[in-house]
Order: C-alpha cells, then structure tokens, then sequence
C-alpha cells in the first residue's frame, strides 16, 4: 500500500510540469479505476471442482486466482486507453519537443508537419505521425507496461513457489539427502526467482523512461499498482486459510476437510509469496520515481557517487532493512515466549484442560498477550521507519 501511495504522489508531482492538472489527475484516476475493478472482480472467482468431481487442487485454485487477476489487468487496460486518449487529446507537449517551433505547419486537415531543408536546399514537409501529437498514446503504453510486467512478476513468482512445479519441487528431493542441501537448494533457488524478475523491471524502467521520460516511469508504477486490490486479497488469503486448517485439525473434523484446508493452505502460501514479489518488482519503479520526484522538488540537478557523505548515506540505508527486520524478529521471538509461558502456566495450574469434561482454557489471556505484543513491539521499528530519514537528512 506505501509503494502505491508513494507512485501516486510521485506521478503527481512529475505530472504537474509536464501536462498541468491533466497529469496530477491520471493517476488518481488510475488508482480510482483500479479499485474499483479490483472489488468488482472479487464476484468473479469461481472454483471448478477437481479430477473425478474430487474437491478442488491446487491448479484449479491457482487457475481462479489467475482468471481474477488477468480480468482485473484486461478491464483497467480498456478504461486506461479510453482515459488517456480522450484527457490528452488537445495536448502538444511531446509535439514541441520533437519539432522546431518556430518551424512546424500544418498540411491537409490540420495535420501538424515538420518543415525541414533536403539536399538542394527545398522545403519539405513531413506529418507527425498520429501517436506523437496525442501524448495520451504514450502514457497508455506506460500504464499497459507496467501491467504486464507487475502480471509476469506474479506468473514467476508462482512458478517458483508452487509445489506442483520443478523448483519447489527440486527442495524437497534435495530433503532426501538431509537439511544441509535442503538449505542449500533453497537458497540457490531463491536466488535463481529474482533474475527474471529484475530483467523485466530493469526492461520496463528503459523503455517507459524512452516513451514519456521520467513521468512514464511514475505513471507505469501507478498502472502496474492498479491490480492492487487483487493483490493484496490474494497476500492477505495465505493466513486465513492456515487458520482454517488449524481450526480443522483442533476440531478434529473429518478426514476430506482436513484435505480441503491443506489445498487452500498450499494455495495460500503460495498467493502470500506471489504477493511479495508483486510488491518487490512495484516497489523499485516507485522508488525510481519517488526519487526523481524528491530531485526536482529540492532542485537537486546531480548526486556526486564519490561523495563521503552520500557513500556513507547509501551505506546506512542499506543497513537499516537488515536492522528493521532483525528487530521485528526478536519481537515475534519474544512474544512468542510470552505465549508459551502462558500456555505451560495453564497447563501446570489445569492438567484437566484437555479433557472433554475439563475446564476451558483462558483464551482471552492468550489474545490480550498477542495483541499487546503486537502493538508495543512494533513501536521502535516504527520510530526508526519515521526518524531515520530526517536523522540522516541533519547529520
């Protein structure tokens, strides 16, 4: 959700110079249209069921996830095209900076051309094609990149994580020789996921940026956001369902429950990573123009690599992921010691918890200690989320 905001304001701020309000209201109407696809796709989910009228595997979950989020991209791609095309229809700011002012005319139906001098010394007369005096083409060749690529993150993300395919596959072979080269496998392929990945980001950060500069960067992160709402569901289903075959293991429920809960379970495990990888692919286009957006703002014109102090800054900033994840670790860490003491404290002072007829556990003890954990440990990882920026930002 911060990538998304930070795209949005970004584009903002890098729209203003180029197109006026027209280009501080595209993206808000990107990520307007966006949402509102994404809730209406929602409906659209249908499961079919497995082989032999057998409940549902993990291909036909993935498959539905898969149909929900390439309708959400197929319908935020028509209204895109629309909307571009008709806010930008009078626009001539791509036409000045192709053309010689002081030289442009116009030939046959208010066609505009470009007067230029041949060999002999003659006037020559050349239209601009169609796309070019429309800018609007041009930033939905921006939003329609970003699309895609936010899509195929997915797509490789899924195929690395899912265990019906080769990679997950190869990292339980490799248990069969012991836990080292199950961490090895893992690790190695963990690191194989991120070169398609990258490739595509590193691809559509050139060509946005060759289509509408610095702006088509930011309104391309804003259009590959636009499924955000998609997304986000499918990130935020891995925990439910764990929950769900948790609560159907405690209950002891039939046999073909427990089945279900397991393929929604390998499901949301995998939506969960696919999830993050959509979030990591988005996030280096916002920070591109997030940055570009902060330069132009503080009329930065050019960072000096070699400079101690911005050696130093790139330094600490990238200390400060591995501090932030190393101190909501050691808070998940203690709050969990703080749950099993309860939980051996109920079971010493209640031995009879167990039993059909025994008392009822103190459930309400164990969720005011996780509650209470969450919010008072995420306090300092907070305050260094907020203060760093400007700490870094005086010294």
């Amino acid at each position: 959700f911060e990538s998304f905001v930070g795209a949005v304001v970004a584009a903002c701020v890098l729209g203003a110079p180029e197109f006026g309000t027209k280009g501080v209201a595209l993206p808000l109407y990107i990520m307007m249209i966006g949402l509102i696809v994404s809730v209406g796709c929602s409906s659209f989910i249908k499961v079919s069921k497995g082989k032999d009228g057998e409940a549902p595997g993990l291909e036909e979950l993935l498959a539905a996830m898969r149909i929900n989020v390439l309708l959400a991209g197929v319908l935020i791609t028509i209204i895109s095209l629309f909307l571009c095309v008709f806010m930008f229809e009078d626009e001539s700011k791509f036409l000045n900076e192709i053309v010689d002012r002081n030289a442009t005319e116009r030939i046959g139906l208010g066609i505009p051309a470009i007067t230029s001098l041949n060999a002999e010394g003659s006037a020559h007369l050349t239209a601009v094609p169609f796309v070019e005096r429309n800018p609007g083409w041009r930033l939905f060749g921006c939003i329609l990149l970003g699309l895609v690529v936010g899509i195929l993150i997915g797509f490789v993300t899924e195929y690395f994580t899912s265990h019906t395919e080769q990679p997950t596959q190869s990292i339980a072979e490799a248990s069969v020789f012991g836990p080292g080269p199950v961490v090895i496998q893992g690790l190695g392929m963990g690191m194989y996921s991120t070169v398609v990945p990258t490739v595509m980001v590193s691809g559509a950060i050139l060509a946005t940026y060759h289509i509408a500069g610095m702006y088509g960067i930011a309104i391309a992160c804003v259009g590959m956001l636009s499924t955000l709402g998609v997304t986000m569901s499918t990130d935020a289903y891995g925990p439910v369902s764990d929950n769900a075959g948790g609560i159907a293991e405690m209950c002891e429920l039939p046999e073909w429950v427990r089945d279900t809960t397991d393929a929604l379970d390998a499901l949301g495990n995998t939506t969960a990573a696919t999830g993050k990888g959509f979030a990591n692919g988005s996030a280096v286009l916002s920070a591109v123009s997030t940055l570009t957006a902060f330069a132009r703002v503080a009329e930065i014109e050019e960072v000096d690599m070699l400079s101690p102090l911005v050696v130093v800054g790139v330094l600490i900033g990238a200390m400060l992921p591995f501090l932030f994840s190393a101190m909501t670790m050691l808070s998940v860490n203690k709050a969990a010691k703080e749950m099993m003491h309860e939980v051996r404290r109920q079971f010493t002072e209640c031995p009879d918890i167990l039993k059909d007829d025994g008392p009822a556990p103190d459930y309400a003890r164990c969720i005011a200690i996780s509650c209470q954990s969450s919010l008072r440990e995420m306090l300092m990882p907070g305050v260094l989320a907020v203060s760093s920026p400007l700490v870094i930002g005086f010294l």
